[in-house]
């Protein structure tokens, strides 16, 4: 009867805890519900909802998930990146809860990868640390270690200390997982000097609780009750009741060690107390197996029996919960790591588009390139043949020139020797006809013709083209004004005075129909006018 009593007793305590609980978060949810009727589809409303997922946690798993998800949608649609990664987060916590850990860890890696991407640093910790639980409690140490390192980085890059201190009570406990204990006790005691200078108390008390289990676990019990006593200390300072439930089991584990059952009885008693009220089942089902044994160590076989059902009952109940979340893990992981493996495979095959694209650069650069030089080599020697015709045409023109000065010369001799001698004047008339006539002979033009036209290869045609009934005497004219000679130049070469020359140039103006202000020059230049912009292009390149 009393057994039943005490069972009845601590139920009720259990439900009144969940009652009142429940009735205060329900209020806040009908709260929050009400306030994003009066919202539009803005930030606001994203911000709302993420509260609310919040405080769906403790009702409703399915609205919660419904809810961040809702977060999320408004925030892809707004383009709000920092919605989108809180509810992301949110989502993460929600998936975990219900034992969807693929979904879970998706979600927190894409929160993460937001979070960095907005500079948001200690959320991205925040998302990372989460990771790191995940695997925790998957016992995947190698995996958790590796994101809890993480989180502790970052939160050391902004010097966030209470993330640091978290971060090192993390990898402290990774490390006792991998049963690891001093590298464990490392850093706990680490976390112990940060989180004292932080005068944080919840913290201290971790360290501290983290620091006695342990030195239990080495059967030290004197330093493992101090730590332990420390610890209590600060839980009950920052009213923390689940600390201060496992506090009270390690008490009991050292007195019983210490062969104290009586007062390692009332420490599992009081665990019992703190952990039924905040309905912890996990170490309510310890308080139960601790108060088992102390009872049986005084003899107490009531007591023993009773605590043993109540630990028996509650571990079935547990075992079971475990065994069916340990399955769904396990199908989880093992399409995580489906899903990391086609990430593997499509990475590689990324590189490799990557090499293929590069080299497809590389070898299209080096086409360009040679292309470049060969042409570049066709203008250098394209513009070397224009110079050398150019300088064959200046050589041909200059002996013409020196031909035509010799001849004047003679001329000039045989004029002086007309008026000196009459008797051999038939013979010098003879002589200066014959040089007459060898003035420009056909061998010289047509040397001279092929320079030029080598320059100006269209000229000849488009000056016949323009005046058809142009003479060869007029062609000869024309092609030195095209040379820029001066009249005592062409005069030289054509073997005729330079009043000669001026009377041929106003002669062939007349034939062209100039108009007064239009000069032969300006004619003759025109002529030909698209081989020499050709030629002044090349002469720039």
């Amino acid at each position: 009867m009393i057994r039943l009593l005490t069972r009845y007793l601590l139920l009720s305590c259990f439900f009144i805890a969940v009652f009142c609980v429940t009735s205060a978060q329900t209020h806040k949810v009908d709260s929050l519900q009400a306030v994003l009727k009066t919202l539009p589809a803005d930030t606001n409303r994203v911000n709302v909802l993420i509260t609310l997922c919040r405080a769906q946690s403790f009702l409703d798993s399915r609205k919660m998930i419904s809810t961040a998800n809702e977060a999320l949608t408004l925030s892809r649609k707004l383009n709000f990146e920092t919605g989108k990664a809180r509810a992301l987060f949110q989502l993460g916590y929600c998936f975990h809860k219900v034992g969807d850990d693929l979904k879970a860890i998706q979600s927190l890696r894409e929160a993460s990868s937001i979070f960095e991407e907005i500079n948001d640093i200690k959320q991205a910790a925040q998302a990372y640390n989460g990771i790191g639980v995940i695997y925790e409690d998957q016992r995947d140490t190698n995996e958790a270690l590796a994101y809890f390192k993480r989180a502790y980085s970052l939160w050391g890059k902004i010097d966030y200390k209470d993330g640091e201190c978290m971060g090192l009570l993390n990898l402290g406990s990774v490390y006792e997982d991998m049963n690891k204990d001093q590298h464990a006790l490392l850093y706990y005691e680490r976390a112990l000097m940060l989180s004292e200078r932080m005068h944080n108390e919840k913290r201290i008390g971790s360290a501290l609780f983290s620091i006695g289990s342990i030195y239990l676990k080495k059967k030290e019990y004197t330093k493992s009750l101090d730590y332990e006593r420390r610890a209590l200390d600060y839980f009950i300072k920052a009213n923390s009741s689940v600390m201060q439930g496992r506090v009270y089991n390690a008490l009991s584990q050292i007195y019983l060690n210490q062969n104290q059952p009586a007062e390692a009885l009332r420490m599992a008693e009081q665990s019992i107390k703190l952990t039924a009220a905040i309905t912890s089942k996990n170490d309510l089902r310890d308080g139960y197996h601790q108060a088992s044994k102390a009872a049986e160590k005084l003899n107490d076989y009531v007591k023993a029996y009773k605590f043993q059902s109540l630990y028996i009952v509650l571990n079935d109940s547990l075992q079971n919960s475990v065994s069916a979340a340990s399955i769904e893990k396990i199908k989880s992981k093992y399409k995580l790591e489906e899903k990391e493996s086609a990430i593997a495979l499509l990475r590689e095959e990324n590189k490799v588009i990557i090499f293929r694209r590069n080299m497809f650069i590389i070898i299209l650069t080096g086409l360009l390139i040679i292309s470049f030089l060969i042409y570049n080599r066709y203008r250098l020697i394209t513009q070397r043949k224009l110079q050398l015709k150019k300088q064959l045409l200046d050589l041909s023109t200059q002996n013409l020139i020196e031909k035509s000065e010799t001849i004047n010369r003679i001329n000039q001799e045989l004029e002086h020797f007309k008026s000196q001698s009459s008797d051999e004047s038939i013979q010098i008339v003879k002589i200066d006809k014959i040089l007459q006539s060898n003035i420009l002979t056909d061998d010289d033009w047509n040397s001279f013709k092929i320079a030029f036209g080598d320059i100006y290869p269209s000229f000849f045609s488009m000056l016949k083209h323009k005046c058809p009934g142009i003479t060869v005497s007029e062609t000869r004219l024309c092609s030195l004004i095209k040379l820029k000679l001066s009249i005592k130049e062409m005069a030289s070469m054509l073997g005729i005075s330079p009043e000669s020359v001026k009377t041929s140039r106003y002669r062939l103006k007349k034939k062209l129909n100039l108009a007064e202000n239009e000069t032969l020059e300006t004619f003759i230049e025109g002529i030909g006018i698209s081989y020499n912009r050709e030629e002044i292009q090349l002469s720039e390149g």
